[in-house]
């Protein structure tokens, strides 16, 4: 029998663990789906061959990964240089040397149009998202709980900490949850025993720093949190456009794909139906702009 390295292996597996969806994960609609984008290739590590496939669903708006790897080879796809897990200091070290295509576009006249555009859109729309995080994470009351789910490193829950919260860091790698551990904060794994271990309207803020599109089931731990999350609570998500004009001009090179990690996308018009229906009154929608390829 031949040898192969551990990445190839780690690819024939992940090959063979893709489920293939009938339907939309999100509404269950099997009969009104449309192809929307072939990603080439998982181009930030390498940890699974072959092309990505994603659908759009015209029920409820949501794009989906229908080829997604099953829930529990999941792990495949985050390895130990996955840069949210880095601290700030070493994220860029560790970032993936850009491709010859992406160098060419940082030189050349697409990438210069997609910088002036930003220029464009901020000078009409400055960015509003400082001012509002502001006021999501201003100085709480004594006793009040923070939970960043999805943490990743501890870097956020240290400022958190800070300005006064108490401090909870969420995440399925152990390795994630010790750092966080040994910085001090609370760290819980998310499980099957993750939810039921808060109380009903227990936590005051939750942040959900691009953590949404990499969800198996999104529309379950929307539900848990407006169950543990106080009245007076704030959740913060964060997640990458489908709509933007990245992602139409670059299209299945665009940066936030991110295949096969990145499994669902919202639209901001479809995100804010999603939050109306699952219990949130008053939603707040501000757009981050930033030019990356």
């Amino acid at each position: 029998m031949a040898a192969v390295d551990e990445k190839t292996a780690s690819a024939h597996l992940a090959a063979d663990a893709r489920e293939h969806l009938v339907g939309c994960p999100l509404c269950g609609d099997a009969s009104s789906t449309s192809k929307w984008r072939v990603g080439c290739s998982d181009r930030l590590h390498g940890a699974v061959a072959g092309e990505f496939h994603y659908r759009r669903c015209r029920s409820c708006g949501v794009k989906f990964l229908s080829d997604r790897l099953h829930e529990q080879q999941v792990s495949l796809l985050y390895p130990d240089d996955y840069r949210p897990y880095a601290p700030d200091d070493m994220r860029q070290a560790i970032a993936p040397a850009p491709s010859l295509v992406i160098r060419a576009l940082a030189r050349g006249p697409l990438y210069r149009m997609a910088s002036l555009v930003q220029r464009v859109l901020e000078k009409r729309w400055p960015d509003r998202l400082g001012t509002e995080l502001r006021i999501v994470y201003r100085a709480p009351q004594p006793g009040f709980q923070l939970l960043d789910f999805g943490c990743g490193s501890p870097s956020f829950l240290n400022e958190a900490r800070q300005g006064g919260w108490q401090t909870i860091g969420a995440d399925f790698n152990l390795q994630v949850v010790d750092a966080v551990r040994a910085a001090g904060h609370q760290g819980e794994v998310v499980d099957d025993a993750f939810w039921p271990r808060f109380p009903d309207s227990s936590v005051h803020r939750v942040r959900m720093n691009h953590v949404l599109e990499h969800l198996y089931d999104p529309l379950r731990t929307l539900t848990e949190i407006r169950r543990v999350l106080h009245p007076d609570g704030i959740l913060h998500i964060a997640v990458p456009n489908p709509a933007s004009f990245g992602s139409w001009i670059f299209r299945s090179r665009w940066f936030d794909l991110d295949c096969p990690r990145h499994v669902v996308f919202f639209s901001p018009k479809h995100l804010c139906t999603l939050l109306r229906e699952v219990g949130w009154e008053e939603v707040h929608l501000v757009h981050q702009l930033e030019t990356r390829v």
